[in-house]
């Protein structure tokens, strides 16, 4: 009996000495790590979270000094030190060498524990791995941080490069770090997006703060579809890259290098050998020019070419209109030309007077706010509201037909021959020149465009079917109860399209220009100074205009026949002439 106490005792020592070795290498490993921006199940840093596999609400941690100890692993750590320690000052252990050798088993273990817990946490392939495998495509649902929703299958077409991360995870900013090597590469033809998987508890908050260093050209978003699960999802980071025409997705576990990343983009085709990689190298002209068909538009060109001087300073920018430049404006030795109406757009491209674009962020836009064959994309959303005074009218008519019953009340805009008489051209084609006549005898004013916002924010009227969107941001700020409205119809849109002339005298500061309109920082200032909303899939808009966004995105809308607009356009007013001979001044 007492030969096997002493087995025993010797036993529970031994098991001593391995914990006490075990726990303590642990407990200063995960220290360690922590203060090394890895936080783990044994220690961070306060405000992190824990990349582990259970969720960070299970893990308990202590405060102590701004250093976060996990209870589980301080508790045993605690036990076997107080243990040892005991048993050393009541001179019932000695250092002998089964202790140190027993002590430096528990030290390899904790080696291999911390070992096995990092590569679980964030695997890496090995050296000659195959690092993406493939998979069964299947589609991203990701929530932007405007708020509004992107489907990968609304960028069928393009690769698609979908990084599943979250903000705290270290090995994650390592991939971000090597995201940022490829995604300014001219040459990649790719979508990037960054992506929280539906697990997460990442608040809104958190993501735009840290959104604050991520390249405009990579869309940060949440997952609100399946592919969390579909894609198995249960670490970070993970990376899916799917085809352009989405018969094959294939997915790397873990850190993947530029050089792999490039050479996956390569097979898939996402590669183009026709660009320059750096265009600013290629520009000595110094200066470009830019055509803007509406001349109402040159103040917001003026000051887009204030932002475009601040980060070009040797390249200045030339601006003309019809007013200044004559009727020939198809022409004039132009780089840029940008304008609202399709007809023209359409005669340009079929004459040849346009060139392909190669240089901007196209893979931003929705196929409906491009050209197919790549000759213009839309730089601006231009809306016309039907607004009305809430003060004089206690609800909207639902219809513009059942506007007429309200003949009395309107103010419209004078038509003419620029392009700003496209709503109206828009709702005779849809109702007739009766549609007018029913007007003749009431008592409508017509005023000048640009007197409408003024009228009904004064009360002198409390109708208007349409007033550009700009007008009527400026007619709230004189009286909050000017409010828009949606008919059954829908708003008048028209795209403001942008393009680069086939002849360009200076070819590559016209790409720069256009590249720099299309940015998110140029679509965010020109929607701020015009209230053009953007068709660019990253920038929101106000909050009051989402309505607005939402019948655009859903093709809600009226807009005139542009084949026939010119014409019809010529018809219209001699007969709105006719009609109401003498405007309202």
């Amino acid at each position: 009996m007492v030969k096997e106490f002493y087995g025993l005792r010797r036993f529970a020592a031994y098991l001593l000495y391995i914990g006490f070795g075990a726990f303590s290498t642990l407990f200063v490993l995960s220290i360690i790590a922590a203060l090394a921006n890895i936080p783990n199940y044994g220690a961070k840093l306060a405000g992190q979270n824990c990349a582990c596999r259970v969720p960070n609400e299970l893990i308990v941690y202590i405060d102590v000094g701004g250093l976060m100890l996990g209870v589980g692993l301080l508790v045993p750590t605690l036990l076997f030190s107080g243990a040892t320690i005991y048993l050393f000052a009541s001179r019932r252990l000695e250092l002998s060498k089964e202790f140190k050798r027993f002590l430096s088993v528990g030290v390899l273990l904790a080696a291999l524990i911390a070992a096995t817990l990092l590569l679980t946490t964030s695997p890496l392939p090995e050296k000659g791995e195959a690092t993406f495998n493939s998979i069964n495509p299947y589609p991203l649902t990701v929530r932007l941080l405007n708020g509004s929703t992107l489907t990968t299958n609304a960028l069928t077409g393009k690769v698609v490069v979908a990084q599943f991360f979250l903000p705290d995870c270290p090995i994650c900013e390592l991939q971000l770090q090597e995201l940022k090597k490829i995604v300014n590469q001219k040459s990649v033809n790719a979508v990037f997006m960054l992506v929280v998987p539906s697990w997460s508890h990442v608040s809104l908050d958190e993501l735009k703060m840290f959104a604050q260093n991520v390249p405009d050209k990579i869309l940060v978003g949440f997952d609100v579809g399946t592919s969390t699960k579909e894609y198995e999802v249960d670490v970070v980071p993970i990376m899916v890259v799917l085809s352009s025409d989405r018969s094959i997705a294939f997915i790397h576990i873990g850190l993947a290098k530029d050089d792999e990343l490039m050479d996956m983009l390569s097979k898939l085709g996402a590669l183009r050998t026709d660009v320059k990689e750096d265009l600013l190298e290629e520009v000595k002209e110094g200066v470009v020019y830019v055509y803007v068909e509406d001349h109402l538009e040159v103040p917001l060109i003026q000051r887009l070419a204030e932002g475009f001087r601040q980060k070009y300073p040797n390249i200045s920018v030339v601006i003309l209109w019809p007013n200044c430049c004559g009727s020939g404006k198809t022409l004039w030795p132009v780089d840029i030309i940008t304008g609202s109406n399709m007809s023209l757009l359409t005669e340009l491209k079929t004459m040849g007077k346009l060139r392909v674009i190669k240089e901007a962020p196209l893979d931003y836009f929705p196929s409906w706010a491009k050209d197919n064959e790549g000759f213009w994309v839309a730089q601006g959303i231009k809306v016309d509201v039907p607004a009305y005074n809430r003060a004089l009218l206690d609800k909207p008519p639902h219809s513009f037909l059942h506007m007429v019953r309200l003949s009395d009340l309107t103010v419209l805009g004078k038509p003419d021959y620029s392009i700003r008489s496209s709503s109206f051209v828009a709702l005779t084609q849809l109702y007739g020149m009766d549609y007018w006549f029913s007007y003749r005898n009431s008592s409508m004013l017509v005023v000048p465009l640009l007197r409408v916002a003024d009228i009904l924010a004064s009360g002198d009227r409390a109708l208007t079917p349409f007033i550009p969107l700009s007008e009527y941001v400026r007619a709230r700020s004189l009286n909050e109860n000017v409010l828009y409205f949606l008919p059954e119809e829908g708003i008048f849109v028209r795209l403001s399209w942008i393009a680069l002339a086939a002849d360009s005298p200076h070819p590559n500061t016209g790409e720069l220009w256009l590249r720099y309109v299309l940015s998110y920082e140029g679509q965010v200032m020109r929607q701020s100074i015009y209230f053009d909303l953007s068709a660019r899939l990253d920038v929101g808009s106000e909050p009051y205009f989402d309505e607005i966004l939402k019948a655009v995105k859903s093709y809600n809308v009226v807009q005139p026949e542009w084949s026939s607009y010119s014409r019809d356009l010529e018809r219209y007013l001699t007969f709105f002439n006719e009609l109401f001979p003498t405007s309202n001044s």
